[in-house]
């Protein structure tokens, strides 16, 4: 009796699997690569345009009041806030706006924003939209803190010097900032007003 080898073989050998299976995990993992990458982009921009949205809105507040809102006048600022305040931090969020008086950022600013701002994926908290005036809100600096995930995201003149100097080909703050003796190196970027325009904040 004569086998026909040709009709016997109706499968893959395993080698063959392990190829397939191979090829197939190779492509899961360079598809989610760069799906991480599209979406840490995608939230770098929502930030740079709420960023935007709500320096329209605090210049909006400053037409109407005559000054920005005033983070620094009286009381003394103190431990936590040391003049912060902040829409979406654990820390700052509750710090004061004391002219007008205010019980936070938000309060001041919720008629000019259709809704409140946050962080879309935030890192502590220390970390969100924070805000700081000069004394009697004559000046003003908003900075995205701690939590741009690639700095190479955005223009140089959005980052922060006071907290970064500058990045690696990833995007990474590799070099202090001008704040605290040169020893700050976080993630951030800012807009602001008079000084903290040029120096950040």
């Amino acid at each position: 009796m004569k086998i026909d080898c040709q009709s016997a073989r109706k499968g893959f050998t395993l080698i063959e699997l392990l190829v397939v299976i191979s090829i197939i995990g190779l492509l899961s993992s360079v598809v989610l690569a760069s799906l991480t990458t599209v979406r840490s982009k995608a939230r770098d921009s929502q930030r740079v345009q709420e960023m935007r949205s709500i320096q329209k809105a605090i210049e909006l507040y400053r037409s109407d009041n005559g000054h920005y809102p005033d983070t620094r006048t009286s009381p003394t600022p103190a431990a936590p806030c040391n003049g912060w305040t902040s829409f979406d931090s654990v820390t700052y969020g509750p710090c004061d706006i004391y002219t007008p008086n205010a019980a936070d950022l938000w309060t001041a600013l919720s008629p000019y924003l259709g809704r409140r701002p946050a962080d879309p994926r935030p890192a502590g908290n220390t970390s969100g939209y924070l805000y700081i005036s000069t004394a009697g809100g004559a000046d003003y600096c908003f900075m995205v803190y701690l939590t741009p995930e690639n700095l190479n995201n955005f223009a140089d003149t959005l980052i922060n010097p006071v907290r970064c100097g500058g990045t690696d080909s990833s995007g990474l703050c590799t070099t202090p900032g001008t704040g605290n003796g040169g020893t700050m190196q976080q993630s951030a970027i800012y807009v602001g007003s008079g000084a903290y325009a040029i120096n950040g904040c």
